[in-house]
C-alpha cells in the first residue's frame, strides 16, 4: 500500500531546511551515518524510541537514513538532522514529523546526550511545529512519550502540547510499551503559525 502524501513539494528536495537560532535542520545525508554512531544506538536514546535498536550498526542506521530519506521524498513524512549552526556535518539529534494510523500529524525525535540540557530540542521541535502547520494547515499535532521519559515530556510541555491521556505504543523492537499522548493545537489567528514561540 502506498503511503499517504502528507507533505508539499517544498520539503520533498533535499535542499530544504530551516534555520534557528542555534541550529540547522536539514535532511540526512548517507554521510551522516558516522556522525550519528557513535550516539544513535546508545541504551539512553534508543530505548525510548519506537524504531532504533540499541546498539545499532553502522548498517542499521545506515538502513534506516535511507528509509528516512525515501519517506522524505515521497512526502509521506518529513525527518531532519539537527546540526550547529556553522558546523553542518555534526549531526546531534533527529526531529520528525510522520503518519501514525488513525492520529494526526505526529512527532519524532532524538538527541545525542552530549548536547542534552541546553534547550536544542524544544527550540527544533517549536521550529518544525511552526512549518508543520504553515505547510499542512493542520488543526493539531501529535506525539507520544514513553512513560518514564521525563526529559522528553519536559521537551513537548516546553513546545505547547497538553497532556491528553495514556495509551500503548506497539513496536516491533520494543514489544508493548504505556506512553503519555500529547496534542498541540494549532495557533489561532492570522499568521499565528509563524510566530509559534516556546511557552517555557
Amino acid at each position: 500500500m502506498t503511503a499517504p502524501t502528507l507533505f508539499p513539494e517544498i520539503t520533498r528536495d533535499e535542499v530544504f531546511r530551516l534555520e534557528t537560532k542555534r541550529l540547522w535542520l536539514r535532511w540526512p545525508h548517507p554521510r551522516d551515518v558516522q556522525a550519528m554512531q557513535p550516539w544513535i544506538g546508545l541504551a539512553e536514546v534508543a530505548q525510548w524510541t519506537a524504531s532504533w535498536p540499541v546498539g545499532a550498526t553502522e548498517d542499521m542506521t545506515a538502513e534506516r537514513l535511507a528509509r528516512v530519506r525515501s519517506s522524505n521524498s515521497l512526502g509521506s513524512g518529513l525527518t531532519l538532522a539537527l546540526t550547529p549552526r556553522g558546523d553542518d556535518a555534526r549531526v546531534v539529534g533527529l526531529c520528525g514529523i510522520g503518519l501514525a494510523a488513525g492520529t494526526p500529524p505526529e512527532f519524532g525525535y532524538q538527541l545525542d546526550p552530549d548536547w542534552r540540557g541546553l534547550g536544542l530540542m524544544p527550540e527544533a521541535v517549536a521550529a518544525l511545529a511552526r512549518m508543520a502547520f504553515w505547510l499542512l494547515h493542520a488543526d493539531r499535532i501529535a506525539a507520544r512519550v514513553v512513560i518514564g521519559n521525563t526529559a522528553s515530556r519536559r521537551v513537548l510541555e516546553k513546545c505547547g502540547f497538553e497532556l491528553t491521556g495514556d495509551g500503548i505504543c506497539e513496536s516491533q523492537l520494543y514489544g508493548t510499551r504505556p506512553v503519555h499522548r500529547f496534542e498541540l493545537r494549532a495557533p489561532v489567528g492570522r499568521g499565528a503559525e509563524r510566530t509559534l514561540a516556546l511557552t517555557g
